[in-house]
């Protein structure tokens, strides 16, 4: 009797731990499914991602990039652009300009890039015997606006010559060198010209004596004026405005004539009394 009974429980506790087993083994496996698929999915989300050159902010078309303008950030590869500049490509961002705006926080590519030619130096422009003359631009209204270095100008210069006003050509052709943007708003408050030694004398006398006009003239079109051959400015010239100019000079005054009697020698008129007789053998 007791034996059943004994054998009755052991059945009903081996059911028991049959059930504990199997249950423990299905949260087991239905855990592990669970964190199979949570990584399945996770992997299906997850997307490559590449470190990448892209815009600090908002950068405008004409923008010259350095160190501060740009950032790596890493970016999906699938959203990065055909072209994008990598880390290792930053050296391709010096001297580069920005052909088209770019928002911040977007990759710039290369196709994004161009690079102006450098400007040679101002004594790299000149030839032989010819110099660089600056000139304020208050003196040429209206001519900062419309003014890029390599344009032609032509100057005139206006002042009064024997009591007439005359305006004449000063420089026919000169070579716009470089504005000076130094302007509170941007614009240029300097220009710089190409000229010859004679021609810079004639600046300088002309600036001091009359009043100055420019004209841009298109490259390649006659000058405006008749072109001379100057040659250096002589001291005597020197601060002599039409001398500079090719203009004639006044007559100088003739000089008086004595005229001669048989027992005295006339003075010329203007001479100090006594002259004469001072001059009577």
């Amino acid at each position: 009797m007791r034996a059943a009974r004994w054998r009755q429980g052991l059945r009903a506790l081996g059911g028991y731990a049959f059930a504990l087993v199997a249950g423990s083994l299905a949260a087991w496996a239905a855990r592990e499914h669970i964190q199979r698929r949570v990584h399945d999915i996770e992997q299906q989300a997850r997307v490559p991602m590449v470190a990448s050159l892209v815009a600090a902010l908002d950068l405008e078309a004409g923008t010259p990039l350095h160190d501060e303008l740009v950032a790596v950030r890493d970016m999906p590869q699938a959203w990065l652009p055909a072209g994008a500049l990598l880390p290792d490509e930053a050296a391709r961002l010096d001297g580069a300009v920005l052909r088209a705006p770019v928002k911040a926080g977007e990759a710039l590519q290369a196709a994004l890039l161009s690079y102006p030619e450098q400007t040679p130096a101002l004594t790299e422009q000149l030839e032989a015997g010819q110099g660089a003359i600056t000139l304020p631009l208050q003196e040429l209204p209206g001519l900062s606006a419309a003014a890029r270095p390599g344009d032609l100008v032509d100057l005139y210069v206006s002042f009064t010559h024997r009591q007439r006003q005359l305006t004449m050509p000063l420089l026919a052709g000169s070579k716009v060198l470089a504005l000076d943007p130094a302007d509170a708003q941007g614009g240029a408050s300097t220009i710089t010209l190409r000229a010859s030694a004679r021609e810079v004398a004639r600046l300088v006398a002309a600036r001091q004596e009359g009043t100055l006009t420019a004209v841009l003239r298109r490259a390649g079109a006659p000058a405006q004026g008749p072109a001379r051959a100057f040659a250096a400015p002589s001291a005597r010239e020197a601060g002599d405005l039409p001398a500079l100019l090719g203009m004639p000079r006044d007559a100088a005054p003739r000089a008086a004539v004595p005229v001669l009697y048989g027992d005295r020698l006339d003075a010329p008129a203007g001479a100090l009394p006594g002259d004469s007789e001072a001059a009577m053998p």
